[in-house]
């Protein structure tokens, strides 16, 4: 399959995508904006298209591919059950090959050491650099490591800014799926209170911010008021949800292991209600209102295969 590198996919059992997207909705839980975040997961799945109806076998699929020289071609794919160098399920860890291809015989259509600042260190759970006078910094994780304590390590890079004049502040949070939404908030506390009187902070946000990455972005958002800019795509999930606190069941059938979450979370207009709210959320929670982006821009993957991030790039010329 290596001469499909790089090819669109244009139809799945003779269905665009984007039309088939619209089957999966019945069955999923949450946002559009998550389902669609999550779709290669389910598209590469027979087994699932077939559960839906989309699918004759359960066993392969049909796909049609605009390959790089404009030609279609067409090919059945057999689904392989015992592939144990398949790439993580999580899928914004595609985006950097380096994570699992190196020691597999998967291909990637662009090398590690071509792709933008974003995709560059989506193993670390937080990362930040200098762009001249611009404070970038990813929070791709909201949990700490035995290699980075969050809040630890965001203090010393506040430490730089001391000999440095800084002029805007970038938080990446596109790809940070949850954890602990505490971490990072003495870093917006900081950025408040050392940004110029005109100085912005762009949060990037993506359809992957989820849970405390979407919390993550709300209180920049709150913190931060009017020197707050939103930038990219919509967040994974609404801002009232539940979560946390969740009792463990595994499926008859299936054997497969769920949570059922029992924290309800309201980030649109605060929580105060003992008997329903996320009881930590009760007393350091907030309403923001909305998280709408105030400049829409897409990943692309024409911008990825040319090392580029249409995001930073419209930023840094603020």
């Amino acid at each position: 399959m290596v001469e499909l590198l790089g090819a669109k996919v244009v139809a799945i059992n003779g269905m665009p995508p984007e039309q088939m997207l619209t089957y999966f909705e019945p069955y999923f839980g949450g946002a559009k904006t998550s389902l669609r975040e999550l779709s290669p997961l389910y598209y590469m799945s027979p087994e699932i298209l077939h559960a839906i109806g989309q699918s004759e076998s359960a066993d392969s699929l049909t796909i049609k591919f605009l390959k790089n020289d404009n030609t279609e071609e067409t090919k059945t794919i057999a689904a392989s059950k015992f592939e144990k160098t398949a790439p993580k399920h999580w899928v914004s860890d595609w985006l950097n090959p380096s994570f699992f291809i190196d020691t597999t015989s998967w291909k990637s259509e662009v090398a590690s050491t071509e792709l933008a600042l974003p995709f560059q260190h989506l193993d670390q759970n937080v990362h930040h650099q200098w762009i001249e006078n611009t404070l970038y910094v990813q929070m791709n994780d909201s949990w700490n490591t035995e290699e980075r304590n969050v809040n630890n390590y965001l203090k010393e890079v506040l430490k730089s800014i001391e000999n440095k004049e800084i002029d805007k502040v970038i938080y990446d949070l596109r790809f940070n799926p949850g954890g602990d939404y505490h971490l990072g908030r003495p870093f917006i506390k900081k950025v408040k209170e050392i940004l110029p009187a005109d100085g912005k902070c762009y949060i990037v946000t993506g359809n992957g911010t989820f849970s405390a990455g979407i919390i993550a972005a709300a209180f920049a958002k709150h913190e931060l008021d009017e020197q707050a800019v939103i930038v990219g795509e919509d967040v994974g999930d609404n801002l009232i949800f539940w979560a946390d606190g969740g009792a463990s069941m595994k499926l008859p059938n299936s054997n497969i292991r769920v949570n059922i979450w029992t924290a309800y979370n309201d980030w649109e207009n605060g929580c105060k209600d003992f008997n329903k709210c996320f009881w930590i959320a009760i007393f350091d929670g907030f309403g923001v209102g909305d998280l709408n982006v105030n400049q829409n821009i897409k990943l692309s993957y024409e911008d990825y295969i040319k090392g580029k991030d249409s995001i930073l790039e419209w930023i840094l010329t603020r």
